[in-house]
């Protein structure tokens, strides 16, 4: 039972979360608006794609009524600048520039005598860059790999391609423009901005006895539209943490999970659902009750890896997703560095360099001290995570900066708060979990040999629990790190040196390749089946390596060396969201990169092709799903259907709902790749279109995420049913589960037997093909009986 103190806690840890995100909502904004950055701030972020599209089509009615010369002699000199320009392009320079300065608080950036220079050369800087793009692209990718990094300004950027490029003697230079052009350039656009809404105005300003001067102020329309903006953003700036008591439960009518309006009203049951999705679908009791007693686990900070994380935080070192602010100390400056030009030269290099790389260590960090921030306030105390569901039917912990389903440094610092008496089970377990997260290929042996291996090294396993800091080398090579440090210390503490009797640790195991074994039961394809552990076997069986071995006869020579199971896995792992040959060829790339091979481009193709055609030789099953899927979706859509649901096994609704948004691409030398949603000035442009090819494309992801979604709540469900006067202590990241090590054998048996009664007892495809008035049968390879997964050993594993 709570009692009121725990219930008094909570509310001030809730008033605390929305304090907290308003104070980091308004520090943000601030520190934009001091730095001059407007653009990115909330206001600016939400404004500029409506301002962009109308100022672009605002300059376009300028280009056509010069074309007609219905303009002035100051209009001639702005077409022969920016004649080859993309009017999108520009706008969105001039505009980002625009709000920095009307935004900015200093009034002096919003004067028009200096905002019209600066838009004026941000625009000619993203004209230079499109120049020497069109004369010497080679040249100017180069600069942009070699010397463009996330510290460097636009100053800094041209200056760079002045001086790199006064060598090249065969190409066209770019011709400065004078400080005259620049301002009436600058001028024009600032009109363009102005004319385009009724957001910006000009206004005369007295800024002291004999001076005054016009700036750009924003209008009571546009600050309208900002106190708006800025209210729904405070609606939904609190900070999701973890709480201090059990969660309120979900229903279908009713917001659970925290205690106060002020953060219920920022969480929905289903995370995801547009808009426009009516009527909202109802959800079953046996999914909703799955997640409510799945949000009771009671959790604890792992104190031995929060002591050790504390200690490498204040070395600076770094270890797996752990990334500590370590800043670089510049290097000292020459004693000559007055008189000798290139040690000046020199060392201005290199303290970039560092600059550069103290910022991205900076940023990399962010994570981690968050985190661990977080960490620190439960130190002590017992915690609770409340859910919800993604459209999918998939459940997800609401805090995120520290989460069951976070990285491995986040799944470390965390322990079931409830402890269970050891036993031999338990030990095994806790010994499974050490090699498990060890890896180096342990991770696909047998169980026999996980064990041989921490028998073999537990004099090692001993000393890193007993000292990590100072045997930190022994430990960071594993494949999780962290994890595989917590259960070095569970391991010694209850196994090795049997100081404690209760264990708390979370041991977790996995499905092999959960996609595949969705869809080879839902074909009945055996083959595949056996595969992914569905058919039980003496050793864990790998898909991954039947694909490699299959495609190794025809594989290219120059990577038939390299040609592993690591090569094949992301293809293999992404086949049931339908990846495509162009993803498989990333990931292949990606792969080889890894292990310091780099390919032709013939070679690369032939290897996609290879891989491919192997994996339909291999799992022809889960293909012939994938196809089916599509098919009967695209034919849905063509009868009328605006929108594809379906319901699980367990009785989630599942709505997929996709539209055509019209967007522009816009690829900008200064500010990258950026896409805007513009306005489409046509009388008969439709509001919502079909997204035929996104509803295609995701079907396949989305029921087998649902299936995947629909195994947990089932397993959930009895699990819950073993243990019904006790609290759970059990977790899931969608295809892996955790409990501790006593229970952990049972939530593997509880896994098999939710999967047998989802394939054996009942027919997912054949629900969904009827559901959605499929015109015809969903393909059947074989009749193998799903109801063997009982006695596979390496199902979950």
């Amino acid at each position: 039972m709570v009692s009121y103190t725990e219930i008094e806690a909570q509310v001030q840890l809730e008033q605390f979360s929305v304090t907290a995100g308003l104070e980091t909502l308004h520090r943000n904004e601030k520190a934009l608006k001091d730095r001059s950055y407007g653009s990115a701030s909330l206001v600016g972020t939400a404004t500029a794609p409506e301002l962009i599209g109308r100022v672009a089509y605002r300059i376009q009615q300028t280009w056509d009524s010069l074309k007609r010369g219905q303009n002035g002699p100051m209009y001639a000199e702005i077409g022969r600048s920016l004649e080859d320009m993309p009017k999108e392009n520009m706008a969105a320079v001039a505009v980002k520039k625009f709000i920095d300065g009307v935004l900015s608080s200093e009034l002096k950036n919003a004067q028009i005598a200096k905002l019209a220079p600066s838009l004026g050369f941000a625009v000619e800087s993203e004209a230079m860059f499109s120049h020497y793009q069109s004369v010497c692209p080679g040249f100017l990718a180069y600069l942009k790999k070699r010397y463009f990094h996330a510290a460097s300004g636009t100053r800094q950027k041209r200056s760079t391609v002045h001086l790199r490029t006064k060598h090249l003697h065969d190409v066209e230079h770019w011709r400065d423009w004078t400080v005259t052009s620049r301002a009436k350039i600058g001028a024009w656009l600032i009109d363009c901005i102005c004319r385009s809404s009724d957001w910006f105005k000009v206004s005369l300003k007295q800024v002291a006895p004999k001076k005054r001067y016009n700036y750009i102020v924003p209008t009571d329309a546009f600050r309208a539209i900002a106190a708006e903006l800025l209210v729904h953003a405070e609606l939904f700036s609190p900070v999701s943490l973890p709480m201090l008591v059990p969660p309120n439960p979900w229903s279908n009518t009713v917001r659970g999970g925290y205690l106060t309006e002020e953060l219920r009203r920022t969480n929905r049951l289903v995370r995801g659902y547009r808009r426009d999705v009516f009527p909202l679908p109802i959800h079953s009791p046996v999914a909703i009750d799955s997640l409510n007693r799945l949000q009771q686990t009671a959790w604890t900070i792992n104190d031995f890896t929060y002591r050790t994380a504390r200690t490498l935080s204040d070395r600076g070192i770094a270890v797996g997703k752990f990334k500590p602010i370590a800043e670089i100390p510049l290097p000292a400056k020459p004693v000559d560095i007055d008189t000798n030009p290139e040690a000046k030269a020199a060392y201005k290099a290199a303290a970039k360099r560092i600059r550069d790389l103290n910022a991205q260590t900076f940023r990399e960090s962010c994570r981690t001290r968050m985190t661990m921030n977080t960490a620190s306030m439960f130190i002590g105390k017992t915690l609770y995570f409340p859910y919800n569901f993604c459209t999918r039917g998939r459940l997800y912990t609401i805090p995120s900066l520290l989460s069951p389903q976070g990285s491995d440094f986040d799944k470390a610092l965390l322990l079931f708060a409830a402890g269970a008496e050891m036993t031999e089970a338990a030990a095994f377990w806790i010994a499974f979990q050490v090699a498990t997260t060890w890896g180096q290929g342990l991770d696909k042996a047998p169980l026999r040999e996980r064990q041989d291996w921490v028998r073999k090294n537990q004099q090692l396993i001993a000393a890193i629990a007993e000292d990590p800091a100072g045997n930190r080398v022994e430990w960071e090579v594993a494949d999780e790190p962290w994890q595989f440090l917590a259960a070095c210390s569970e391991w010694t503490q209850c196994v090795y040196h049997r100081s404690r009797t209760l264990t708390f640790l979370p041991i977790s195991i996995d499905a092999s390749c959960s996609g595949i074994q969705h869809l080879a039961s839902a074909s009945r394809d055996a083959t595949a089946a056996q595969l992914v552990n569905i058919l039980p076997g003496n050793k864990p069986a790998d898909a991954y390596a039947a694909v490699a071995a299959v495609a190794a006869a025809e594989i290219p020579p120059a990577v038939r060396p390299h040609l592993d199971r690591s090569i094949c896995k992301k293809p293999v792992m992404t086949l049931c969201y339908a990846s495509t040959a162009y993803a498989n060829r990333i990931q292949i790339k990606e792969a080889l990169a890894k292990k310091g091979v780099t390919v032709d481009k013939d070679d690369l193709t032939e290897s996609v092709r290879t891989i491919r055609k192997a994996m339909k030789k291999v799992l022809p099953g889960p293909l012939r799903v994938l196809s089916w899927l599509q098919e009967e979706t695209a034919a849905a859509l063509k009868r009328g259907c605006e929108e594809i649901r379906w319901e699980t096994p367990v009785g989630f609704s599942v709505v997929q709902s996709y539209y055509k948004k019209r967007y522009t691409h816009i690829n900008l030398h200064l500010l990258g790749k950026a896409r805007f949603r513009l306005p489409v000035y046509l009388d008969n442009d439709p509001e919502k279109t079909i997204n035929c090819p996104k509803h295609i494309a995701a079907v396949a992801a989305n029921f087998t995420h649902s299936l995947d979604a629909a195994l947990v709540v089932e397993t959930v469900r009895r699990f819950a049913a073993l243990r019904i006067d006790q609290a759970l202590s059990i977790a899931f990241i969608h295809d892996c589960a955790l409990a501790r090590a006593t229970d952990i054998e049972d939530l593997a048996r509880t896994l098999r037997a939710a999967f047998s009664h989802i394939y054996s007892d009942g027919d997912p495809l054949a629900r969904f093909a009827e559901q959605i008035g499929a015109q015809s049968k969903p393909p059947r390879l074989g009749d193998f009986d799903p109801a063997v997964v009982l006695d596979s050993e390496y199902f979950f594993c």
